[in-house]
């Protein structure tokens, strides 16, 4: 039977959930708001930044070990998969590092179209990260065929959970915004409760970690099977 989730995702699952319990633990000990250790900077982003940087790193092993000495047979290669997603892991990691979303690209979508905040237009950002999400379906989808010849189910079940978490991650991003939505403003008044609010951010970051295990083990998975077949490509040449 084939394990799911392997492993290294476990392994990931179980050191994200003890980081985020040891953040709101230190937290609640020092009598300061639960979110304290989940803003950007903290410790939970840095954790975040260092998974990402993972995940591209891999792509990038299981690009090298799907094409001979880089070569890249037709745009539907295997090797080209990774190499797109190793460059989109290492975008989200600078994302991550200087807040892009947040900051840069908000900014420069409200100077462009000379926005006022509303309800919408300061989930902008969480508008971004959920165009990130659909440009990696988007990519899975176009290359599904190559996934399917040249890896297992596991890997798929991998990326299907993780995308499936970073649009719940998306989700509890918005609600908790401090500008309410008027239509959820009376069934979940994040702007007053302050507590529910800051609970949405403890999960939603704590979502966005548990996502990036399941890419990272789905990767690893990847890497596995890449090698594997490369091993057995050799042993028949010779």
């Amino acid at each position: 039977m084939v394990r799911f989730p392997n492993l290294i995702t476990l392994l990931l699952l179980l050191i994200n959930s003890i980081a985020v319990l040891a953040g709101v633990g230190r937290a609640i000990y020092l009598e300061r708001p639960i979110t304290r250790y989940f803003h950007e900077k903290e410790y939970i982003t840095r954790l975040s930044l260092i998974q990402l940087l993972i995940a591209a790193g891999i792509a990038l092993v299981v690009c090298r070990l799907s094409s001979s000495k880089f070569k890249f047979e037709g745009w539907r290669s295997p090797c080209i998969l990774w190499l797109m997603i190793a460059i989109g892991f290492l975008f989200l990691a600078v994302d991550e590092a200087f807040e892009l979303h947040e900051d840069f690209f908000q900014v420069a979508i409200f100077t462009a179209f000379n926005l006022k905040r509303n309800f919408i237009t300061v989930r902008i950002h969480d508008f971004i990260v959920l165009l990130y999400g659909l440009v990696g379906i988007g990519l899975i989808y176009l290359y599904l065929p190559t996934i399917k010849q040249n890896y297992s189910r596991r890997m798929l079940r991998h990326l299907t959970v993780g995308f499936a978490l970073l649009l719940v991650m998306v989700i509890l991003d918005t609600l908790g915004n401090r500008k309410e939505i008027p239509v959820l403003s009376g069934v979940l008044p994040t702007f007053t409760n302050v507590t529910l609010r800051r609970s949405l951010h403890v999960i939603e970051e704590a979502f966005k970690l548990f996502s990036q295990a399941f890419f990272i083990g789905g990767f690893c998975a990847a890497m596995q099977e890449a090698w594997f077949a490369r091993k057995v490509q050799s042993l028949q040449k010779h």
